[in-house]
């Protein structure tokens, strides 16, 4: 089985919550800098009202989101699959291999499974 990494996401646990974090132009940095410190909220707190509002109206995720996300997810793998068969000695070592960074993602087993199941050679 290859080395080639497949999902490029970081995953850090607590008990109930997960970090977030991503590069920002330096110009939206510094002004949340000082929007933090000028409101007395943190970084957290402004990324999370953010990402709820974007989730409750502005991504067009259809009714059944988790279903559709999933099948997104294993779209973008069968796409990859494509470009990094090459890599793998077969279908079946691609897919151990995309189970591995999906648990170490933290992603639920249950979701693993559908994921996997919709994936096509």
């Amino acid at each position: 089985m290859a080395n080639t990494k497949i999902l490029g996401i970081k995953r850090s646990t607590t008990d109930n919550k997960r970090y977030m974090g991503g590069f920002m132009p330096l110009s939206i940095h510094e002004y949340v800098d000082l929007f933090i410190l000028a409101k007395g909220i943190s970084k957290s707190q402004i990324l999370k009202q953010s990402l709820e509002e974007w989730i409750s109206g502005k991504c067009q995720v259809p009714e059944n989101q988790t279903d559709h996300l999933l099948l997104m997810v294993s779209d973008r793998l069968n796409s990859k699959w494509k470009v990094l068969k090459n890599d793998f000695d077969n279908f079946s070592d691609y897919k151990k291999k995309v189970k591995e960074e999906l648990q170490t993602k933290g992603i639920k087993l249950k979701h693993i499974r559908l994921i996997l199941n919709k994936m096509i050679e």
